[in-house]
């Protein structure tokens, strides 16, 4: 499937985008969303080529001639190969990508998924275009959101940013989630387990925080002391544990309760 489209640009004319998706490996109906979803968002009809390996060759050369594009996306670039595990296929591929590139001064960007191991380009195509592109642009999963970073830049770089997919189906920039720091994440756990104005031996803390996180001891007795440490709890004269309410954290370093 492939579809072309013009956005607003510099000196007066327009960018011409062309995109070349194929199939998509999760099933048929992520891949009809997805095409739906490129479709709403450039406000474009897609045309439809059932096509694999060195045919997509010919057609995206003669799509890119035709229209002579300022960017191409290739989405994915795996369903251009017949073996992307085949060192003469993929280096032959990612020749003529350049080469068209070159002939027709565009820019070309490709999607290849990541090995799940290890976080590299998959197989001898992944390794091919890493080889010869001039930026490597991560998407990795982030909660809700999903995150933007490069892995590899040969000219600009660029600031991670994130984005999320909006209730319309339709990506859109967003500001990332700011996550609780440790801090906060063990005064909510102690606030939980040692209720204010009650105390607690070491043995029953060790417990509560053993039942509350599903943990065994050695890390239970690290959370206290790290508690301990940050003075979110006190230990009092008799050996007991208590919590810091939140009015008199200043005032309780110093002064016992009991």
């Amino acid at each position: 499937m492939f579809f072309r489209t013009a956005i607003g640009g510099n000196h007066n004319r327009n960018t011409h985008i062309l995109i070349v998706a194929g199939g998509n490996e999760t099933g048929r109906n992520n891949e009809r969303e997805a095409l739906l979803m490129r479709c709403r968002l450039l406000q474009v009809k897609p045309q439809h080529r059932n096509e694999k390996g060195e045919k997509w060759h010919e057609i995206v050369a003669n799509v890119i001639s035709k229209f002579e594009p300022d960017l191409v996306f290739i989405d994915g670039i795996r369903d251009l190969l017949l073996d992307f595990n085949n060192i003469t296929e993929s280096t032959e591929l990612v020749n003529l990508l350049m080469r068209l590139s070159s002939v027709y001064n565009c820019h070309v960007c490709t999607v290849l998924h990541e090995n799940k191991g290890n976080n590299d380009l998959r197989r001898h195509a992944g390794t091919e275009l890493q080889n010869k592109c001039e930026t490597v642009i991560s998407v990795e999963k982030d909660g809700d959101l999903s995150a933007v970073s490069q892995k590899y830049c040969r000219n600009i770089p660029f600031e991670k940013f994130y984005f999320r997919i909006n209730a319309e189906g339709l990506p859109e920039y967003c500001e990332p989630e700011i996550k609780p720091k440790n801090t906060d994440k063990l005064k909510e756990l102690f606030t939980e387990i040692l209720p204010e104005n009650t105390t607690a031996s070491y043995a029953e803390l060790q417990d509560r925080v053993m039942k509350r996180n599903n943990v065994k001891t050695a890390m239970a007795q690290r959370k206290i002391k790290q508690a301990t440490e940050q003075s979110i709890i006190f230990k009092n004269s008799v050996g007991k544990y208590y919590l810091v309410p939140n009015e008199c954290e200043e005032q309780l370093q110093t002064e016992l309760p009991y």
